[in-house]
């Protein structure tokens, strides 16, 4: 195998391998019962921005090159509002707010990831969207 074609394929398993991991951390945190009041309202919502960011970030890493990203990305946003819809089972309560935080996060991510893919030679895409061979 070339070193070209294994860095390829390490590098959509370590995009995978983040991607997962994070979005369980995310699962786990979001779904554990109620902490109480830790964080102030105003840096929840910073959090879930920040959180669903990242986690968009990651999704961007793994899959953005491929066709149906933002269908991902909406994928994504509406698995975080099925985790809102989830925390109810664990004592915590349903916001739309969140929702709200989540789906910014989500949407920077998206839009920082098509503005540096606009930046981008289109070769560096080119080679993460070609076979391995």
């Amino acid at each position: 195998m070339k070193t070209v074609a294994k860095f390829k394929l390490l590098w959509c398993w370590l995009a995978w391998l983040q991607f997962v991991s994070l979005l369980s951390l995310i699962t786990y945190l979001s779904l554990k019962p109620d902490h109480g009041d830790i964080f102030v309202s105003i840096w929840d919502k910073a959090l879930h921005v920040f959180g669903w960011f990242v986690i968009g970030g990651s999704l961007s890493a793994a899959w953005g090159y491929r066709r149906h990203y933002l269908t991902a990305i909406v994928a994504l946003w509406c698995y975080s509002v099925f985790i809102e819809i989830m925390q109810q089972l664990t004592g915590r309560q349903l916001s739309g707010f969140d929702m709200l935080a989540n789906a910014i996060g989500c949407s920077l991510a998206c839009g920082l990831f098509l503005l540096l893919k606009s930046l981008w030679p289109s070769w560096f895409f080119q080679f993460l969207t070609s076979k391995n061979k």
